[in-house]
């Protein structure tokens, strides 16, 4: 279908739509429909018009809409994610060339983190429609390269999902009607065009201009943006509702992400009131971005009776927020602003999925703004949602480029624009054609361009320009989306060094930004939230105490700076100074889970000795406070996933294991918040108890009389696994009824305490079974658990450990070596050094083989020659590990010519190395040649004191020595023969 260049489909009536849909369920009628809902934010009324109009028409337009829908609903119900991925599968086999399909493919694939696939899908849609700019964009979301914008592709050509056509009627009286209709418009802008003054045109300039660098959302983009609305009222027209209503959508933007003041906040709300009363009501009835300011009005009077107790009271005006935006977000053309005040109000009624529906939408139709993009990942990042919150910062990131290239290489530049005047004419980009699928998005900019619908030769040359170019530079620097992705990164625990990295970045643009003056307080705090953030993480909490003072000085207000400073103080053993900040913390957003989160693991996490002997028990010492914690986080998040797990912690550490198992399985529920039934805390502990319950199983050599009663309930409890192995292990029926039999045996005989009456090696293999049922439930929730974060390090460590354990000394390896570099990543060097060390006794049983296990209990028992065979291959292989560590980094040394390295990444690769030769030295189970170790530990000096440049120049000289010697050999071998 042809795209549709005017725009005019945003003004699509639904009502109509939807009169006409009852009687003609045409592609005609079903997909703008369905699409209009869409783009509305209603999924379920578009999936329920897709399913009605595919069944008379199965056309590719048809099933996309069908399968957007489901992606869009996915958002609400997790279960649509699989029904939108079969859709799209259908479409790009039946349709190879469906760029849609690839692209929707993509984001699939995203949402279900398969970050290979994703690629495969966004480059084939990329190749099959260059021109669109969202596969694009979310390929170098990835760090994958492509082409820059096409050649001609107009700015404003943003994120909208399909291409379609007007709906067309059989009805002669209604095309009559039409053909009115458009004539009536296209009379009345010739009328306006007559009529309109020069300084009208130059008002519509000035907005135009405003705009662009409100969009930035910059602190100066949006001080500008201010001050251009300003000079419009002062100069130009004190009434023009377009500069009231956006002069005070930047009072607001400051108020919120910039200067947390009460200036401005009453000049938004006076802005506003002065907007209803002077702005013309027919206009205001039908513009969108009013209404979208009325709702955020009364939503800041629902956050104020929130902060002041008055919960109830708050929660009646936001239900009648939520019911008026029903209303008018169908009455009204489309608009990204009423999506944004939606999530808001979802999000304060606690309805998160809906909020997360809303502000995926605002995000997509408003693909050119980055506000939309940076509040999608701060959704995200309140969910505890870590890697959806890193994808949408960078996306918003990239964002932020996109915009200041386009304010300062063609809003700014006379050679580059449409026309010699002082804003781009969008009429005139759009020309009469569009690429293909590329149509306009957003009805702010739409309406914008209605308005501003001037001919050039109309215009005379504009006296602000020369002006206006000089003062309205755009800032390459959106801080907000680096400063949420770094804290995102370093929050998921998976890629501390990568999190770390980003901050020192984020130090070198604070300079700049100082320079250019686009620092605002509130962006400072969080400033130096990320760096407290970063030393708390290094275990620093004296220089993390240090930021997170100077962050709460200057946005005392902010929920999450507020819980980092308890959290401070607990590590400090602050604890009453601490719980009054995570109080503090609760009051300012009651809503935000991190302050409930943070503090409740860290006060469970919080132990004591039990005695003054260093080998004395670590017991739970805050187990009241965190309490106290639990009880206040009950009456925001009673059945969300995060608070069901601490529950469960404090009942395990209260010694009640059952009642932690129960609960932790409702946590595990598919129906709760925010994992949909993957909960990776609450899988990782379920994995930890079973692998308790292996542990606790006593060993043959320690069987006592009183330990057959609990073994024999055990046994009970579990004999139908048991029995469900034996059938997988043993085919034929005779052999697999004796076992049976004997088990039974052997449970009568530890009911009435004759367990020891069993052969020895009977009692082995039986008790053997038990631990192996208990391990594979412990497997099962470590599996669940690394394709919730697949990045996360500890239950690869522990399957690890069960593989080994279970004699799978090959499968154990991976695991400990993946685990091992996890550590390193994440700078945890204890971690790293309990996966190494693990690993290089599996290396080490691996080079034994099974069959010689069986023959030796012990490992002093096997044969020396086996023991050095095995310590050569441990030693090898971390030889490797380290010369791989450090080549690495010199190789980038001296192809780029620096002359030292990042001094950070030089101390990381010294830990490392320094890391391996200590698990050498100390791997007692097997021979290593000592000078192996003295020359790791050489190599580790010699990069710390003179740099990698000099360790590569021994390691070169190491390799010319190893390969002359192995010539020299060769040399010999040949003279024998």
């Amino acid at each position: 279908m042809a795209a549709d260049p005017t725009g005019a489909l945003h003004m699509v009536d639904v009502d109509e739509l939807e009169r006409q849909f009852k009687t003609d369920a045409s592609p005609q009628v079903y997909i703008p429909l369905g699409e209009a809902y869409l783009r509305r934010g209603f999924p379920f009324k578009a999936i329920a018009v897709a399913q009605k109009g595919l069944k008379g028409d199965d056309s590719l337009n048809g099933r996309l809409l069908l399968a957007k829908a489901y992606f869009d609903a996915s958002a609400i119900k997790r279960n649509y994610l699989k029904r939108a991925a079969d859709e799209v599968d259908g479409i790009v086999r039946s349709n190879p060339n469906a760029w849609e399909g690839f692209r929707l493919k993509g984001e699939i694939a995203l949402e279900r983190d398969d970050l290979q696939e994703a690629i495969q899908a966004l480059q084939q849609a990329h190749a099959l429609n260059p021109s669109h700019p969202q596969a694009r964009m979310l390929l170098k979301s990835l760090n994958i390269e492509v082409q820059d914008q096409p050649t001609g592709e107009g700015p404003f050509y943003v994120n909208v999902d399909t291409d379609f056509t007007a709906p067309r009627t059989d009805s002669l009286l209604k095309t009559f009607r039409d053909i009115f209709i458009i004539l009536a418009i296209a009379l009345g802008v010739i009328s306006y065009l007559a009529g309109v003054s020069i300084e009208e045109k130059r008002l519509h300039g000035m907005i135009f201009l405003g705009r662009s660098q409100q969009q930035l959302d910059t602190f100066k983009g949006l001080k500008r943006a201010k001050g251009v609305y300003e000079i419009v009222r002062k100069k130009l027209n004190p009434n023009d509702p377009f500069s009231m209503i956006h002069l005070a959508e930047t009072h607001y933007a400051l108020y919120q992400r910039h200067e947390r003041t009460q200036a401005n906040l009453d000049a938004f709300k006076k802005l506003f009131a002065e907007v209803q009363r002077k702005g013309p009501k027919s206009l205001l009835a039908i513009l969108p971005e009013y209404h979208a300011l009325l709702v955020a009005s009364e939503y800041e009077a629902a956050q104020e009776m929130i902060r002041k107790g008055n919960r109830a009271q708050a929660e009646g005006k936001l239900k009648d927020l939520d019911a008026y935006l029903k209303k008018y977000k169908l009455e009204l053309p489309i608009h990204v602003r009423l999506n944004w005040v939606h999530g808001l109000v979802y999000e304060s009624l606690g309805k998160n999925r809906y909020a997360k529906a809303q502000f995926k939408r605002a995000a997509e139709v408003g693909w050119d703004s980055v506000f939309y993009r940076w509040r999608l990942g701060y959704y995200h990042l309140r969910q505890r949602e870590f890697a959806a919150a890193h994808t949408q910062f960078a996306k918003a990131t990239e964002q932020a480029k996109q915009n200041v290239n386009l304010v300062k290489g063609t809003l700014s530049a006379p050679d580059k624009q449409k026309n010699e005047y002082c804003w781009i004419d969008p009429p005139l980009i759009i020309g009469n054609s569009a690429p293909p699928g590329l149509q306009l998005g957003t009805m702010d900019l739409l309406t914008e361009a209605f308005v501003a619908a001037l001919r050039s030769d109309q215009l005379s040359n504009c006296p602000f320009h020369s002006a206006i170019q000089k003062k309205m530079a755009a800032s390459p620097y959106y801080l907000l989306a680096p400063i949420g992705d770094a804290i995102s990164v370093l929050d998921a625990g998976v890629g501390m060094s990568v999190g770390f990295k980003m901050i020192r970045e984020l130090e070198e643009k604070m300079e700049k930004v100082k320079k250019i003056g686009n620092l605002s307080p509130h962006i400072e705090g969080w400033y130096h939230y990320a760096q407290a953030k970063g030393s708390y993480y290094r275990g620093d909490y004296k220089e993390a105490l240090e930021s997170i003072e100077k962050a709460g000085k200057l946005a005392p207000y902010e929920a999450y700076i507020q819980s980092l400073y308890g959290i401070i103080l607990f590590k400090l053993e602050k604890w009453d100074d601490g719980m009054a900040r995570v109080k503090k913390a609760i009051q300012a957003d009651p809503l935000l889970m991190q302050p409930y989160y943070e503090a409740a693991e860290t006060l469970l996490n919080a132990t004591k000795k039990s005695g003054d002997d260093d080998d004395a028990e670590e017991k739970p010492s805050q187990s009241k406070r965190a309490e106290e914690v639990l009880d206040l986080m009950k009456k925001a998040f009673k059945d969300h996933s995060d608070y069901l797990y601490l529950l469960g912690r404090l009942q395990y550490n209260k010694g009640d294991q059952k009642a932690a198992e129960e609960t932790w399985k409702k946590a595990l529920d598919d129906q709760k918040a925010p994992y949909y039934g993957d909960h990776y805390e609450s899988n990782l502990a379920m994995g930890k108890l079973w692998m308790n319950r292996a542990a606790g199983v006593p060993k043959d050599k320690n069987w006592k009389k009183d330990d057959y009663e609990g073994l024999h309930k055990q046994f009970t409890k579990y004999l139908d696994k048991i029995f469900k192995k034996i059938d997988d292990r043993v085919v034929k029926k005779k052999d697999n009824e004796e076992i049976k039999a004997e088990y039974k045996k052997f449970l009568e005989e530890l009911k009435e305490g004759r367990g020891k009456r069993l052969r020895k090696k009977k009692m082995e293999l039986k008790v053997g079974d038990l631990r192996e049922v208990y391990f594979e439930s412990a497997g099962a929730f470590f599996q669940a658990s690394m394709q919730t974060r697949p990045g996360a390090v500890e239950p690869r460590l522990f399957t690890g450990d069960i593989y080994f354990t279970n004699g799978s000394y090959a499968d154990s390896t991976g695991h400990y070596t993946i685990a091992g570099k996890g550590y390193l990543r994440d700078l945890d060097y204890a971690g790293a050094n309990k996966a190494y060390t693990r690993l290089a006794r599996a290396i080490a049983f691996k080079s034994y083989g099974a069959e010689e296990l069986k023959k030796r209990k012990t490992w002093k028992r096997i044969r020396r020659k086996k023991r050095k065979e095995a310590g050569e291959e441990v030693a090898k292989f971390f030889r490797q590990q380290a010369d791989i560590t450090l080549r690495g980094p010199y190789l980038k040394l001296k192809t780029t010519k620096k002359k030292k390295a990042d001094k950070y990444e030089k101390k990381e690769l010294v830990k490392t190395v320094e890391l391996i030769a200590k698990v050498l030295k100390n791997h007692k189970e097997s021979i290593v040649d000592d000078k192996v170790v003295e020359e790791l530990q050489e190599d580790a000096k010699t990069v710390k004191e003179k740099g990698l440049i000099a360790w590569g120049k021994i390691y070169e000289q190491r390799v010319r020595e190893k390969m002359a010697e192995m010539m020299k050999k060769a040399r010999r071998g040949r003279r024998r023969r």
